[in-house]
Parts: C-alpha cells; structure tokens; sequence
C-alpha cells in the first residue's frame, strides 16, 4: 500500500476477539494469511524497485515529492500541486527516464551501453551516479559499459575505470 501498487483496504486492521479461537476458525484464517502472503510476495520485487525508484529521485528532487499510484503511475509533486514531467529540467527528466528504464523496463542479465551520462546532470548528481547505478544494478542484475568525460563521474571508482588510451590517426 505504502508503494501505491495495493489500495488500502480499511481504515483499520481486524482485531480478533480476545482469547481462544476455535480451531475450526483459527484454520481458516491461517490459510487466508498463507494466501495472502503469498499472493503479496509476487510483489516484493516490484516493491523493491518503487522504493529504489522513489528513494533516488527524492535524492535529486530536493523540492519535489514522487508519488505512485497504480491509476496514475509515477506523478512529480511541488508544493502538494502535480508538476507535468515536460516542466522538470533536462537533467531530472534525464534521470527520472534513465533510471525508470533501468528498474523497470531492462530484462535481467542485459548489457547497457550509456554514453556521457553525466550531460545535463549537476555535479553533485555526477558524483553519486555511479553508486547510485550499483544499487540498481544489485537489484536488476545487469552489466553496464559507460563512457564518460567527467572526472566527477568515476572520481571514486578508479577500480572499476578502463582507460581507452591515445586513438591512433591513421
């Protein structure tokens, strides 16, 4: 519910009456939760993906909120008013479609080629791509060959930089 896949049921939770349950009911209500559980683990990784989803814009879009809601999808908020996407700057619009297709859109085991990814971006934005790219890469399970210009990008991840070296001209 909390992601916005799942409308809230009641208000409140069912309380049961105090003390024993007969065995009869005490059955049936611990196969409607085994059910229930089940039915709601199928979810989980979706829920995983919403939450890394919306952890990672609300990093970015300090005066923004990102709502889900499984009528209207995923809507930017200012000030409690919707914000249309095509208003968002080039860079948040980068990230909001880059990592929307990357949690939700990429088959597992796929190789991504990305290019420059750090036009448009600011340069704090820049210094946490990279980690940021890891968590979804844990999530998702897929490998990544970016180039880049921007120091700022790989700064801390010289382990993983593979430097291309002098282009010859002939």
């Amino acid at each position: 519910m909390s992601a916005g896949i799942l409308d809230k049921e009641a208000d409140a939770p069912i309380s049961l009456p105090e003390g024993n349950l007969d065995y009869a009911i005490a059955r049936v209500l611990s196969v409607y939760v085994d059910d229930t559980s089940t039915k709601l683990s199928s979810l989980s990784t979706l829920l995983l993906r919403i939450q890394l989803f919306k952890n990672l814009i609300k990093q970015r879009f300090t005066t923004k909120n990102v709502e889900v809601s499984k009528d209207g999808g995923f809507e930017i908020a200012a000030h409690k008013s919707k914000v249309p996407l095509e208003k968002l700057s080039s860079g948040e619009q980068h990230q909001l479609v880059l990592f929307f297709e990357l949690l939700f859109e990429l088959k597992s085991n796929a190789l991504i080629l990305i290019d420059e990814p750090e036009l448009s971006l600011h340069v704090a934005w820049q210094k946490k791509f990279i980690s940021d790219l890891k968590s979804i890469i844990a999530l998702n399970g897929f490998d990544v060959i970016l180039a880049t210009h921007s120091p700022q990008l790989i700064s801390h991840w010289t382990n993983i930089v593979v430097e291309l070296g002098e282009v010859d001209e002939k």
